[in-house]
């Protein structure tokens, strides 16, 4: 790959420039594919309708606590993250600047 579309590629913290959007779209779609599944299933289920609006109440709120807490976790998530990611690169960058051949001392080019 060339530098300039690898450099194209990257955003300005070493990151893929596409990481982490494709990876919320689908947290968020799993999340409103499985609160749309349980409504479902409380209005199909045999109860009452006072029941079932209970029972939606009571998931709706329960749910919503838990969608608070998701920018605190998704943020502390991309955080480490970020470290790993950056502690890869620079073990990768040691790793190839400790097998870079090291030129001779004295005259760049020896004598033929």
């Amino acid at each position: 790959m060339s530098k300039n579309l690898e450099n194209d590629m990257m955003r300005n913290d070493g990151a893929p420039a596409n990481a982490g959007g494709s990876f919320l779209r689908v947290a968020f779609g799993f999340l409103a594919g499985a609160l749309s599944g349980a409504a479902v299933a409380l209005l199909l289920a045999p109860s009452s309708g006072r029941d079932a609006r209970t029972q939606i109440t009571d998931a709706y709120r329960k749910s919503t606590d838990k969608v608070a807490r998701l920018p605190a976790a998704f943020k502390s998530a991309g955080i480490a993250a970020r470290a790993a990611f950056a502690e890869a690169r620079a073990e990768e960058h040691a790793a190839a600047a400790k097998n870079a051949p090291v030129a001779p001392a004295g005259n760049a080019h020896p004598r033929a």
